[in-house]
C-alpha cells in the first residue's frame, strides 16, 4: 500500500471512533451537478458550518452516493489528527501534503482553520477533519468542502466555478473566474474606487482600465464586510470540460 492509501484508511478509523465518542453518525443528503453526494457527520458541532450554504442542494435520502464524504472535529469528539506521515518541507504552496498526493488521492491542509480534506478518487469517498469547528473562517464556511468537491468534480471533467453574484428579483450580476483571477481586485480596487470618485470625489485612484459605462446609473456606493454576515449561501456552479 502507498503513504496516501495507508494514511486516509487510517483517517477512516479515526473518523469511526470519533463517531463512537459522540451521538453517533448525522447524515445529509445532497444533488451536485447531478451526482448523490454525502456528508455523513460525527455529531452534530460541525453541522452549523458546514450545511447552511448547501441547503438549496438538499434532496431525499439514498442508499447509494457518487461521493460520500466523513466529517469529523477534535474539540466536540476528543479524537485528534491521525499522527501524520509528513513532515514540514512536504507542504506546498498551494497547501497540498506532497506525499499524500498522486493520481488516486489528493490531500491538502487548511492553516487558517488548521483542517485537513482528503479524498480517494478511486473509492469515491472524502474525509473532512477540523481541530475546532469555531476556527473555521467565514470565507470556508461560505464555500464549505471547496478541495474535496474541486478535486472530485475534476475527476468527472467538471469544473467548479468560482463566483461573487449579487441580485435582486428582478436583476442580478454574477462575477466569475477561477481563485486568484481578479474577481475582488475587479471590484475593491477599479469599480469601487472609480465610484468613489465620480460620487464622493474621493482621492482614491483605481486600477488602469479601458472604458466603463452607466456610471449615471448609480448615485450611492455601500461596502460590505462579508466577514460580518451571519449567513452566506453558496451555490455551486458546474460546467463540463
Amino acid at each position: 500500500m502507498t503513504e496516501p492509501s495507508i494514511f486516509f484508511d487510517n483517517f477512516l478509523r479515526y473518523y469511526q471512533k470519533a463517531v463512537n465518542n459522540s451521538n453517533g453518525i448525522v447524515s445529509f443528503y445532497y444533488e451536485i451537478a447531478g451526482f448523490k453526494v454525502k456528508l455523513c457527520f460525527a455529531g452534530v458541532a460541525l453541522i452549523p458550518y458546514i450545511t447552511p450554504a448547501l441547503s438549496h442542494l438538499t434532496t431525499e435520502s439514498f442508499l447509494e452516493s457518487d461521493l460520500t464524504i466523513f466529517l469529523w472535529d477534535s474539540y466536540s469528539t476528543n479524537i485528534l489528527l491521525p499522527p501524520p506521515l509528513w513532515k514540514v518541507e512536504d507542504y506546498q504552496k498551494d497547501r497540498l501534503i506532497k506525499v499524500l498526493n498522486n493520481e488516486g488521492f489528493q490531500t491538502i491542509f487548511q492553516q487558517k482553520s488548521i483542517s485537513l480534506s482528503m479524498i480517494d478518487k478511486e473509492r469515491n469517498l472524502g474525509i473532512y477533519w477540523v481541530k475546532n469547528p469555531e476556527a473555521i473562517p467565514q470565507d470556508e464556511i461560505a464555500v464549505p468542502l471547496l478541495h474535496i468537491f474541486h478535486f472530485w468534480m475534476q475527476k468527472n471533467q467538471i469544473q467548479l466555478c468560482h463566483a461573487a453574484a449579487l441580485g435582486k428579483d428582478d436583476f442580478g450580476v454574477l462575477l466569475v473566474g477561477k481563485s486568484g483571477s481578479g474577481k475582488s481586485t475587479l471590484i475593491n480596487e477599479t469599480l469601487v474606487k472609480i465610484l468613489m470618485q465620480k460620487i464622493y470625489q474621493s482621492k482614491q485612484v483605481p486600477l488602469s482600465y479601458s472604458k466603463i459605462e452607466g456610471l449615471e446609473f448609480v448615485d450611492k456606493v455601500i461596502e460590505i464586510d462579508k466577514n460580518k454576515l451571519k449567513h452566506i449561501r453558496n451555490n455551486i456552479m458546474v460546467m463540463s470540460v
